[in-house]
């Protein structure tokens, strides 16, 4: 039984509080690149003879920004966690997850449990991001070999709401144009509006992976007591 406990603790730690840590750990880092890019927009100003005017490189601006859309839109750099998961059935019928090598065995019931549960860990979409996943309903007996991956990236469509502004300033585009400030401000609103929406993203993972690691503390510590309350039980009886 206290194997039984462990081996509890220890997949709630991988399959639970792992995958938080690794989604925010990698959102943080798309940010920081995303919100990188937008803070260099000084990058394509330049001054102009004209009085409240500036001249601005758009076409370079533009094809930056598309750059970075296609990158955030294609695997793998758009995406910031994926994730199998998938048992082996044995002879006997019980199962064993792959990759664990611990040797810890599941009945076919226990497995789907554990998968059921995986996958409903992911069942509130975070916003600011797209979820690849088969539907709760669909994980059977045969999903356990079969095995279901999880996909999560980044969305980007709020940094093409960016790339709309900067392309509707002038079509044909050009990298000599002459703007007023009130247009150009047009763009530093679509650019703060973006942020916005990515950092609201990034704040609801952190919440979410704080949650989790509070979860995960206080089933640690109703385990332990568990425990605790079993070794005195069993002293008890040894007397």
């Amino acid at each position: 039984m206290f194997n039984d406990i462990k081996q509890t603790i220890s997949d709630a730690n991988k399959s639970y509080l792992h995958c938080y840590r690794d989604i925010f750990k990698n959102s943080m880092e798309k940010f920081q690149e995303i919100s990188g890019s937008l803070s260099d927009v000084s990058n394509y100003v330049s001054e102009s003879s004209k009085d409240n005017f500036i001249t601005l490189k758009q076409q370079k601006m533009l094809e930056d920004l598309q750059q970075l859309h296609t990158k955030l839109s294609q695997k793998p750099a758009g995406i910031i966690y994926q994730q199998e998961i998938k048992f082996i059935k044995l002879a006997e019928g019980d199962y064993q997850k792959v990759g664990d090598n611990s040797g810890v065995r599941y009945t076919e019931a226990q497995a789907l449990a554990l998968m059921q549960s995986y996958r409903q860990s992911f069942e509130q979409k975070v916003t600011g991001t797209l979820m690849k996943a088969p539907d709760l309903s669909q994980i059977n007996a045969e999903s356990l070999t079969q095995g279901i991956i999880i996909k999560i990236k980044i969305d980007p469509k709020p940094l093409a709401r960016v790339i709309q502004v900067v392309e509707n300033l002038q079509q044909p585009t050009t990298d000599n144009l002459e703007i007023s400030q009130a247009r150009f401000n047009l763009i530093n609103t679509a650019i703060d509006t973006t942020k916005k929406d990515y950092q609201a993203m990034l704040d609801e993972l952190s919440q979410r992976y704080n949650t989790a690691n509070t979860n995960y503390d206080n089933f640690v510590k109703i385990l332990s007591s568990t425990i605790n309350a079993m070794q005195d039980s069993a002293k008890s009886f040894l007397r």
